[in-house]
């Protein structure tokens, strides 16, 4: 959400030139989350000289189609009530907290951090 599309395309680059198999962990937030959850905090992002980029549906699909394999994502909520963040640090009740990531889930699954497994395939002559 940080990065345009062509910034992202030449860091895989340059990261698949550099390591031919690696994990990839990326923070990645989609169109519909954005308009749900995000705006009022892009709009502090903007007011500071700062924007998010374009907001794809499916934002993990242009890791795939550089030859990634997703291997899980954990959604930013569920990660931080693991954590004890959520009612340690912001004060969410833990009532709430388990009725948001059951109740809201589908809605919060929108803000998560991807696994991407890459290895690249060697050719034979």
């Amino acid at each position: 959400m940080y990065l345009e599309p062509e910034a992202i395309t030449t860091t895989i680059s340059t990261i698949q030139g550099l390591y031919p198999k690696h994990e990839l962990y990326c923070d990645l937030m989609t169109k519909k989350f954005f308009t749900r959850f995000a705006q009022r905090v892009h709009s502090k992002l903007v007011a500071s000289g700062g924007t998010f980029s374009e907001r794809p549906d499916t934002p993990e699909e242009i890791f795939i189609q550089h030859g990634y394999k997703k291997i899980e994502s954990m959604p930013m909520f569920r990660r931080a009530r693991e954590l004890g963040i959520l009612w340690d640090e912001v004060k969410i009740p833990k009532f709430v907290s388990w009725l948001m990531l059951n109740v809201f889930l589908k809605d919060l699954n929108g803000y998560a951090v991807h696994r991407f497994n890459f290895e690249k395939h060697r050719t034979f002559i």
